[in-house]
């Protein structure tokens, strides 16, 4: 990816589009290189599907259901609406994975159908994924297993670092969806 995107910009300099393999010629007998580049990031991508979907499907099962004993977001919602307690079943089949699976793909899949350039993907995810890396989870983490009251000198400093990434996630965000709309302004 990186050794593509590297030459990719060498090549075309400043007339370089988010998708860099768009800025070489369409499928040509002179240009057979390119032809196996694409089909390589193609079976990358095919590839890598089993890897991205394991993940995603536990985070899909176990943000709801919670881990342990730790209550995810269905067991707060049923304590808040029916006031009952107790576990909520977990027993998951071939349908749970089926369904969640395909829901995923046809997610990505209308996700490619509707945006014409894979850029405004990766500046949406890259603006808010970095600042929650980078700031807000660290700073939580903190705040999380540091002793003491919230109006310390360090928990505070941490409150206004997570606050400062949630910043920067907004203004990113902006930026992103304002570039979209309107594409002369640069962000």
């Amino acid at each position: 990816y990186l050794l593509a995107a590297l030459f990719g910009s060498l090549t075309f300099v400043d007339d370089t589009n988010g998708d860099v393999l768009v800025n070489y010629p369409k499928s040509d007998p002179h240009h057979l290189v390119i032809d196996i580049v694409r089909l390589a990031f193609a079976m990358a991508i095919i590839a890598t599907i089993a890897l991205v979907m394991f993940p995603a499907r536990r985070a899909m099962r176990f943000l709801p259901l919670g881990t342990g004993d730790a209550r995810g977001l269905l067991h707060v919602l049923r304590d808040v609406v029916t006031r009952s307690e107790g576990p909520i079943s977990r027993d998951t089949g071939y349908f749970y994975h089926i369904s969640v699976t395909a829901a995923i793909l046809g997610g990505v899949l209308g996700l490619a159908l509707t945006l014409k350039n894979i850029e405004v993907v990766f500046g949406l995810l890259g603006s808010i994924s970095a600042p929650m890396l980078m700031l807000i989870w660290p700073c939580l983490l903190y705040l999380k297993v540091a002793p003491g009251t919230l109006f310390t000198p360090k928990k505070l400093l941490a409150v206004c670092g997570a606050l400062l990434g949630l910043s920067f996630i907004i203004a990113c965000e902006t930026g992103v969806i304002l570039h979209v709309a309107k594409p002369g302004i640069s962000s």
